[in-house]
């Protein structure tokens, strides 16, 4: 099996945007959200609910499934330009964070922000199959997302074509 923790870097930004704009818009899965948060150390799920603030004006300081909810709300009722340029620097500090917290690619920091990564890239695989196998449809955000869960999966174990 190849080593696809860094998958998300080979997908382009605006590839990337519609992958969890549809996650989280049209397919609504802000509860895959809130647990995926919940599996992060603290201070990840703080710097995530700070950056949500500071980057989306979503104000709620605790991983909770209202939050979820509540951001959802706002960032889909966004038009999509707007949501685009708010997701790219969500990610952009989100980014320098991590950068920041593999300094020492062995402290316990970079550890946890990785672990993130992958448990993120899980979630997506994760919920792309089981569009794929229990529901699908010819709806364009499904297809879309059904590709965007091909592009992260890079081992094709997602989907035996």
């Amino acid at each position: 099996m190849i080593d696809n923790s860094h998958a998300f870097m080979s997908l382009k930004p605006d590839d990337m945007f519609e992958c969890f704009r549809t996650l989280m818009c049209p397919l609504n899965r802000t509860e895959d959200f809130y647990k995926l948060d919940e599996e992060f150390a603290p201070e990840l799920k703080e710097k995530t609910w700070e950056l949500i603030k500071n980057v989306f004006g979503v104000e709620g300081p605790d991983n909770t499934l209202e939050n979820w909810v509540k951001y959802r709300a706002v960032t889909c009722d966004f038009p999509e330009d707007k949501f685009k340029k708010l997701f790219n620097e969500y990610f952009q500090l989100a980014g320098e964070h991590w950068l920041e917290a593999c300094i020492d690619n062995f402290s316990e920091k970079c550890k946890h922000s990785e672990e993130a990564a992958i448990k993120y890239q899980t979630v997506i695989i994760s919920i792309g199959r089981s569009i794929f196998f229990h529901q699908w449809s010819h709806k364009q955000h499904n297809i879309t997302f059904i590709w965007c869960t091909l592009a992260l999966d890079v081992d094709g174990g997602a989907f035996p074509l």
